[in-house]
């Protein structure tokens, strides 16, 4: 059993802190989620753009802003971020002996192990920098977006496919 299984199987609740049910016997070979930074580029330019353009809106006004207004505005303005990080908090990446799941929210789509026929990642990525690993598989393609340490992830994850995934 590999080390984060060993935490997984350990930990109150096991299966539920993956937010996917695991078979009988199932190991659990990584167990991750996106890179911490995704948020940011999803979330924090559109919230400075939007805070800019609300600034400059509430700088044009004859009168300050009412706090009420202000607070509104910061809200406004923080919104895209937040739901960033609400959709990263959800977001889940789980390769098993068995399958390779990606979970989002309530939805999580599996694909066996068996069906895997390359697992790729972009060769300019430095070792240890997050990146896209790319799953080619009998039902098309599943990405793992924004892996952290992506080049460890897919050589780890192409040896399970070697190992467990021709049976």
């Amino acid at each position: 059993m590999t080390p984060a299984a060993e935490a997984i199987a350990g930990a109150e609740g096991g299966a539920r802190a993956l937010g996917v049910a695991l078979q009988d016997g199932e190991i659990v070979i990584i167990s991750t989620r996106p890179h911490w930074s995704g948020p940011l580029y999803t979330g924090l330019i559109p919230t400075l753009g939007l805070g800019l353009v609300l600034a400059a809106l509430s700088a044009a006004r004859p009168a300050p802003l009412s706090p009420r207004l202000a607070g509104a505005f910061a809200a406004l303005a923080l919104a895209p971020l937040l739901a960033s990080v609400f959709r990263y908090s959800l977001r889940r990446y789980v390769l098993t002996d068995r399958r390779v799941i990606l979970r989002d929210g309530l939805r999580y789509r599996q694909v066996p192990l068996s069906s895997v026929r390359a697992v790729m990642v972009d060769e300019r990525l430095a070792e240890g920098a997050p990146g896209d690993v790319t799953f080619r598989t009998d039902q098309g393609v599943m990405i793992w977006a924004r892996s952290p340490e992506a080049v460890e992830a897919a050589r780890i994850a192409s040896d399970a496919v070697r190992r467990y995934g021709r049976g």
